[in-house]
């Protein structure tokens, strides 16, 4: 295995992690909001 092939694969792996990473804290961020709304309506006493 060349020097080169093995910078590809490292390369791959890490473009890889970062893709991933990213995605993750995407679907973090998005999905807290709608948590925050659910709390604030259970816990507020004039909605029920």
């Amino acid at each position: 295995m060349s020097s080169m092939t093995l910078a590809y694969i490292i390369f791959a792996i890490v473009l890889l992690h970062v893709l991933v990473g990213f995605a993750w804290v995407i679907y973090k961020f998005s999905k807290k909001p709608k948590v925050k709304e659910e709390q604030k309506m259970s816990d507020d006493p004039t909605a029920r």
